[in-house]
């Protein structure tokens, strides 16, 4: 057994993961503090498994970038 103490730490949820914990908890039966520890030991354990590396999927859109005063910051080039 582990002899270290629990460490707390304070999570913020959006709206859309607080009511996806909910569900959780209502499923399962159990506290939501035993569900976000289950979730964070899964968690944990895959990103080791990983040698830390973590996938993020990041979604990029191209924007023109204005200034203050609306006007672009580069000029457009004809080709």
């Amino acid at each position: 057994m582990d002899s270290t103490k629990p460490k707390q730490v304070r999570v913020y949820l959006r709206e859309q993961e607080i009511g996806m914990l909910n569900e959780l908890v209502e499923i399962t039966g159990m506290r939501d503090t035993a569900v976000l520890t289950l979730l964070c030991t899964a968690a944990l354990k895959a990103a080791k498994e990983a040698d830390y590396r973590i996938p993020l999927a990041v979604r990029f859109k191209l924007a023109e970038e204005v200034t203050a005063t609306g006007r672009p910051l580069t000029k457009k080039v004809s080709r």
